[in-house]
């Protein structure tokens, strides 16, 4: 059975939609939680939370239902799109996405990751994007982590890692 609830709150200027179904455990979770926000004419979607059972993963049903939802979200004006990276694998395919990584700690713990499990020649690639945009951007919060996701030997680090993430909707690039 399938929960679908929509609150709001419009003093606040707060939308919440959930999809959820009865789960006993983590591999038949169907999640889908996404928590809109208007605050002074800027609106931001927070997506909480984005499962769907293990055995229907990996089949491509999730594109679709993110390339529509983003279409829907330029449609309304949507500046900015929040997550938090991990659950099944997230980390890496938030990143695939063109999500950027906004706390630099939690890319020096991925970093520090990958000096532990790649080779001094793929690590030297990945310490090479790091140190390049911090040294321009110091206190940056968009971390262009899709860089990483390029290279097929960060996909395992990227699939167990966690990290805060956002995509600019204004941003054309």
């Amino acid at each position: 059975k399938i929960h679908r609830e929509i609150r709001y709150n419009t003093a606040a200027g707060l939308l919440k939609i959930d999809f959820y179904n009865e789960f006993s455990c983590e591999e038949d979770a169907l999640l889908f939680i996404r928590e809109f926000s208007n605050q002074n004419g800027v609106i931001e979607v927070v997506h909480k939370y984005c499962m769907i059972p293990e055995k229907s993963q990996n089949n491509g049903l999730i594109k679709p239902v993110f390339r529509e939802s983003l279409q829907q979200y330029i449609n309304i004006g949507v500046q900015r799109i929040l997550v938090l990276a991990g659950l099944s694998g997230g980390g890496y395919i938030w990143a695939k996405y063109g999500f950027a990584a906004t706390d630099k700690d939690e890319v020096e713990l991925i970093l520090g990751n990958a000096r532990s499990h790649l080779s001094k020649s793929s690590f030297q690639i990945v310490k090479k994007i790091y140190d390049v945009y911090y040294s321009k951007n110091p206190d940056g919060r968009s971390f262009p982590i899709d860089l990483w996701a390029s290279f097929d030997f960060m996909k395992p680090i990227l699939m167990g890692s966690n990290w805060h993430g956002e995509l600019d909707l204004k941003n054309s690039e």
